[in-house]
């Protein structure tokens, strides 16, 4: 029958993707721990480099502290320029950074400066949602009748879906290549 034959064709081809998809995780992983070990080799390089840079960032400051500009902030030159900038202030309340969602600092307005609260004004969507009858486009309140200005709603078609089930035989034969891909892999890293 043509359509066992497409289930069975909807089935090879969502297998294959799961096979592709299989591998190329399973390349991403190994390239992953290719670059782990790179960085092992290039990261004590830039850690000598990182020690020079401070070394040479302290003789800057011992210099610009020893012979502070006579104008501005800063000493210029032909390749550059250093000198003090200034830094905003950090606030921390109970740990966190201030922030207008910092649950400390909330509790603290509340009871020493209320007015500095601001309220957010939500609606409950979910029940308001079970309150609507749509007819004719129009979208209408149930326990009033009354229309809701401005509200447009879009009716979409079922969703055409097939689902294929998995034989007991098949999965084992996928469990089988999942197998054998990991061994291939592993050769392939001993190389």
């Amino acid at each position: 029958m043509e359509i066992e034959q497409t289930l069975l064709e909807i089935r090879e081809l969502e297998n294959q993707i799961h096979d592709a998809e299989i591998k190329r995780d399973n390349s991403i992983e190994f390239y992953r721990r290719r670059i782990a070990e790179a960085e092992k080799v290039f990261g004590t390089d830039a850690y000598d480099a990182r020690i020079k840079l401070e070394n040479l960032f302290i003789q800057l400051k011992a210099f610009y502290d020893e012979n502070p500009p006579t104008k501005g902030k800063s000493h210029k030159f032909a390749g550059g320029k250093f000198g003090y900038s200034k830094q905003p202030t950090k606030f921390f309340v109970d740990g966190k950074p201030a922030a207008s969602d910092n649950p400390a600092l909330i509790d603290y307005a509340k009871k020493f400066c209320p007015h500095y609260l601001r309220y957010k004004e939500t609606v409950d969507w979910s029940k308001l949602k079970d309150e609507i009858y749509v007819e004719d486009g129009a979208a209408y309140l149930k326990s009033t009748g009354e229309v809701i200005p401005d509200m447009k709603v879009q009716t979409l078609p079922d969703k055409f879906s097939v689902k294929v089930t998995e034989s007991p035989l098949k999965k084992a034969l996928d469990l089988e290549t999942l197998r054998s891909l990991n061994t291939e892999e592993a050769e392939d890293e001993d190389d």
